[in-house]
């Protein structure tokens, strides 16, 4: 792009000389105007003198049509700068079109990588959650503690690994949403790349058609300048004018030429940034696919390992019921045990009592 702008400004420089050097040649054409009328005031005396009318009408006619086709290619002159001034303008626009586009582009890889990284970020924190459950859950059960409280525990981590789930099924749907807006701007860029590319062929079937016209005045001067030639046989001094103005309009159509031939290599320029854009786009469009189908794996294998742990919860809390009722039928089996102990013993004192005060009385004795 820097070299794009340092042509530009080569070829306003360029075209602010040639505005110079017109001027200066407008000069030179006027003080030749007042030449000529100085040499046909001479002539028309001398033709007076000698009273000959014919020749000074040829004479004016002649120098007439040399004005008006000078001037005429003064104006063919005026128009090139004119489309030249036009084709600039169109190659300013589409470099601001390209720097949107670029910028654009970038946009769209920083919001690619902000997704990336919460994608990251997600998948972590889910990872350390679905840890965190089951170190819980192993000592939760390592411990065998309030069973209840357990089973409570662990219920309430499920249901929050369940909101993180669905959270992260949201992330993905908005990841989801997001690549599909990405995917309609790049296919916007698409079509306004489709019609920079009308607008180049435009451009070169109007450059074209300004060749074939300036070929057309060409060789309309050509005409003109054998006829100076034949007025410079006979008056010398405007022979020098239209020398110099000659090579002036020779050294104009040199610059134009090289206007023309930078203005080809910008557009050659533009083109070939409008491609590398193009490649950059499509390879950053490849790239964000892979990254959605390494998301929907991720995504898959999150719900896999979701289902698994479900699983295995319904299994421990199936162990977990089974402990209890088979401790609650121990429990019963101790409390009657306890009962049938507490009943026997309860006996014995009794029968200790009576031998006690059986023997009491000899004890006495």
């Amino acid at each position: 792009m820097e070299e794009v702008s340092s042509a530009r400004v080569e070829l306003d420089g360029a075209i602010k000389e040639a505005v110079d050097r017109h001027k200066r040649c407008e000069d030179a054409e006027q003080r030749a105007a007042d030449l000529i009328l100085r040499v046909k005031e001479a002539e028309f005396e001398k033709i007076k003198c000698s009273s000959s009318r014919d020749r000074i009408f040829e004479m004016e006619n002649q120098l007439t049509i040399a004005k008006q086709k000078h001037s005429e290619s003064l104006e063919d002159v005026e128009e090139a700068k004119r489309i030249l001034k036009q084709q600039l303008e169109a190659v300013e626009n589409m470099r601001q079109l390209y720097l949107e586009t670029e910028q654009l582009a970038e946009e769209q890889s920083r919001k690619l990588e902000i997704l990336e990284h919460e994608n990251e970020r997600l998948s972590q924190q889910i990872t350390v959650s679905m840890d965190q459950a089951r170190e819980q859950f192993q000592y939760q059960v390592f411990e065998l503690g309030p069973l209840a409280d357990s089973v409570a525990k662990l219920n309430e981590g499920i249901m929050v690994n369940k909101e993180k789930k669905s959270q992260a099924d949201k992330q993905a749907e908005k990841l989801q949403l997001e690549i599909m807006q990405l995917t309609a701007k790049n296919d916007e860029l698409k079509s306004k790349l489709s019609d920079l590319r009308e607008h180049f062929s435009m451009m070169d079937f109007e450059k074209a058609a300004l060749r074939e016209t300036l070929d057309s005045k060409q060789e309309e001067r050509s005409d003109a300048k054998k006829e100076n030639y034949a007025l410079r046989a006979k008056i010398k001094d405007l022979e020098e004018i239209n020398g110099d103005k000659e090579m002036k309009i020779q050294f104009k159509e040199t610059e134009v030429k090289d206007l023309s031939a930078r203005l080809e290599t910008l557009r050659e320029e533009c083109a070939r940034q409008i491609s590398s854009n193009k490649n950059s786009l499509q390879s950053a469009r490849k790239a964000n696919l892979r990254r959605l189908t390494l998301l929907e794996k991720d995504l898959a294998k999150t719900k896999a390992d979701e289902c698994g742990a479900e699983k295995e919860r319904d299994e421990i809390q199936m162990r977990l019921e089974e402990q209890i009722s088979s401790l609650s039928q121990n429990l019963c089996q101790a409390q009657e045990k306890i009962k049938t102990l507490q009943d026997s013993l309860g006996y014995i004192n009794k029968d200790r009592n009576i031998k006690v005060r059986r023997i009491s009385p000899h004890t006495r004795v």
